[in-house]
């Protein structure tokens, strides 16, 4: 999915943390959607909350995020990075995820697996090779915004 290179990674981090790897830059393997995650947390005796991102390409990797939420570690929001393939224009673009989906196929007598995703906008985009799109069914609902984000986090101390 992401690519770093060794001659790049910052050797410093690992002086604060020596479990911390930190790169200026990753390469993007495959031209795919990725879920740009924004949340904040807290650590033990901290008294402030550090809002960080992080970037994920399965979208089935948040969900241990999404389920361990509580006042000191939850997700703001969720926004959808897809290539131009994808979205229907010449480029890249980032949209408001509203929710994830694990869909199936058939293709020749094979299930397959890919993601649904529906961004602000009424926007729905799959990973799924186009002459399968309408065969498609939802296999579970990985992230929804309504059930899964929740504003009274954002201002509880």
């Amino acid at each position: 999915m992401f690519i770093t290179y060794r001659t790049t990674e910052n050797k410093k981090a690992a002086r604060i943390n020596p479990n911390l790897q930190v790169w200026p830059a990753v390469e993007l393997v495959i031209k795919k959607a990725i879920c740009l995650l924004t949340f904040q947390a807290r650590g033990t005796g901290d008294d402030e909350r550090l809002t960080r991102s992080m970037l994920v390409g399965d979208p089935s990797e948040f969900a241990t995020v999404l389920s361990g939420q509580d006042e000191d570690l939850f997700v703001h929001n969720i926004h959808l990075l897809t290539p131009g393939e994808m979205n229907g224009t010449e480029s890249w673009k980032v949209e408001r995820l509203l929710s994830v989906s694990h869909v199936s196929w058939d293709e020749g007598g094979e299930k397959q697996y890919g993601f649904s995703y529906e961004v602000d906008g009424a926007y729905c985009y799959q990973d799924v090779p186009k002459k399968f799109v309408e065969s498609t069914k939802v296999e579970r609902l990985i992230y929804h915004e309504s059930r899964d984000i929740h504003p009274e986090l954002f201002d509880s101390h």
